[in-house]
């Protein structure tokens, strides 16, 4: 598992380093109150990202990805738990319905269902970067059947 203040740590340097920008969120926790409302139970994982994250948006080239605040935080279809935004278009959602096989909830896009990963440690040490840095479309699939592989 990563640890979110590692992730902390590559935001700053990469920010000392002129690769990125960042806009950071400080504030309120009203996490817990949604979360206590819908009567929600976080796994532990899921629960230590939300106690260390700084909400942010990341920029590079254009592409844009936001850890929403707290604030901005909500549950979607009683299921889906809405917590990131990539180029302010695309909603991205913990699948709140089971616990998968990494004892955590499936990142999904809410638009399209599209799984992303099964572990906030995946999304944040490798589908962060590979929008930020490397321009994947980490909210659907790449390449949609293996006819496309082949004309590469």
């Amino acid at each position: 598992m990563i640890d979110i203040t590692e992730f902390n740590k590559a935001l700053s340097k990469k920010v000392i380093a002129g690769k990125i920008k960042c806009n950071f969120t400080f504030g309120n926790n009203q996490l817990n109150e949604l979360i206590n409302i819908e009567g929600i139970d976080l796994p532990w994982s899921i629960n230590y990202f939300f106690v260390k994250y700084l909400p942010v948006e990341i920029s590079c080239n254009n592409r844009v990805l936001k850890l929403l605040p707290q604030s901005e935080i909500e549950l979607i279809d009683n299921r889906f738990l809405f917590f990131s935004k990539i180029n302010n278009t695309e909603i991205i959602c913990f699948d709140t319905i089971k616990v998968n096989s990494a004892n955590e909830w499936d990142i999904i896009n809410y638009s399209n269902g599209y799984l992303m990963t099964k572990t906030i440690s995946s999304f944040l040490s490798n589908k962060v970067w590979a929008w930020i840095e490397r321009g994947r479309k980490i909210w659907e699939q790449e390449f949609p059947d293996h006819t496309d592989m082949q004309n590469k």
